[in-house]
């Protein structure tokens, strides 16, 4: 029988080694990235370093390395086999509401792949593990365009004392980083901070944050299915669900979406007709105009809203979108320049009305995010309307 590859534990870096001897193995883990607290529910022994690596590694190794052959498989023309696997590091990435990502690295007939395995352990991450891992797979399968990583195996294995872990495998999108808003030296400044922990943090220019939230509306728009009205729900900056890449020194910026943790209708018992398929754009619209200017200050801080200057970028983004369906065959040519008539015979204060009854029930009602919501909705609702008026949907910037 030929050997197992040897599987080795990092936490952030290749020089930060964990092993069963380290005082991190017995150090127990944080339930999220602002929280010191593991999670503790019926008095259940506290979930450690040492648990979670050892979980990953029963997940790699499950059924002779099943999970991880088909994450490779893609990369060889022949089938690859266990004995063709030569070693497996895995580096846990952070700690978050949902998911304590690790990026694990395969070496495979003499090359090294990354992959990223999500691993839920918290009630809120095993609540959308599995419907996640199912949207993905939807998504990546169903759109031509590939703004979402491919994801492989699922799999629940047992993690520390009476706990149980739900992960997944999937592609690791290499060069990009999370990104938040922070403030600056200069008074009422806002920038886009972006986390990278291999070239440092920094910050994006104004002209690459515009592109950051038009591309962040446009992959949305992209997978917005105008018959069944299904849309990426959910979806939040401060999650961290949208990371971004920078190309060297030029100016242009990369953007995905990383995560869908649900893909559900925006309506539902409504019939399908020409005047509901759009009725539920203006909604879907006005949705993503308010998500889009969400956020939490350097990702764990007070929740912010973004600029104005993101209004303009979101319009943008929004018909880039439909103009990617467009090319996809997904609706018709002249589809985007309608929908731009129709959103622009509303006044400010239709779409203020309708973008208040959207919101109910959205967010709860005492949420940060509602009651940012309501201090700021009339104020957005005329910026959108400008940026509306402002926009040619035929000028594309993809």
């Amino acid at each position: 029988m030929p050997p197992s590859p040897d599987i080795r534990f990092f936490l952030a870096r290749s020089d930060d080694a964990v092993t069963p001897n380290s005082a991190f193995w017995t150090r127990p883990i944080p339930l999220t990235r602002d929280s010191g607290h593991p999670p503790d529910p019926d008095g259940a022994d506290e979930i450690c370093y040492g648990d979670y690596f050892s979980a990953v590694r029963q997940f790699l190794i499950q059924d002779k390395y099943r999970h991880c052959l088909e994450a490779v498989q893609p990369y060889f023309e022949a089938s690859i086999t266990p004995d063709q696997l030569d070693h497996l590091s895995v580096f846990l990435v952070k700690h978050g509401e949902f998911y304590h990502p690790a990026r694990v690295e395969i070496g495979a007939g003499c090359r090294s792949f990354e992959f990223v395995v999500n691993v839920a352990v918290s009630p809120a991450g095993l609540s959308v593990v599995h419907g996640e891992h199912g949207a993905l797979r939807k998504l990546y399968r169903e759109f031509d365009h590939k703004f979402l990583p491919r994801v492989f195996g699922l799999a629940s294995v047992p993690i520390g004392e009476g706990w149980l872990a739900s992960l997944f495998i999937g592609e690791w999108l290499s060069g990009f980083s999370e990104f938040h808003f922070t403030d600056t030296t200069s008074p009422g400044e806002r920038k886009l901070s972006v986390w990278d922990p291999d070239g440092g943090d920094y910050c994006l220019s104004k002209s690459q944050g515009r592109q950051v939230f038009r591309r962040t509306a446009a992959i949305l728009t992209y997978y917005y299915n105008v018959e069944t009205f299904e849309r990426v729900a959910a979806w939040h900056h401060a999650a961290g669900d949208f990371i971004v890449r920078r190309f060297g020194e030029k100016p242009d910026v990369d953007v995905r979406l990383i995560t869908v943790r649900r893909y559900v209708p925006l309506l539902r018992g409504v019939e399908v007709n020409a005047e509901s398929i759009v009725e539920a754009l203006v909604i879907f619209f006005l949705d993503l105009s308010i998500r889009n200017r969400l956020d939490r200050l350097d990702g764990v801080g007070d929740m912010v809203w973004a600029d104005s200057w993101v209004v303009r970028s979101t319009v943008e983004g929004f018909f880039e979108g439909l103009a990617l369906k467009v090319i996809a065959g997904d609706i018709p040519e002249d589809f985007p320049e309608f929908v731009h008539r129709h959103l622009a015979s509303y006044s400010p204060g239709e779409l203020s009305e309708l973008a208040g009854r959207m919101m109910v029930g959205r967010f709860p009602g005492e949420s940060e995010e509602m009651v940012l919501i309501s201090e700021q909705l009339s104020g957005h609702v005329d910026s959108l309307h400008r940026a509306v008026m402002r926009t040619d949907p035929t000028v594309r910037h993809l």
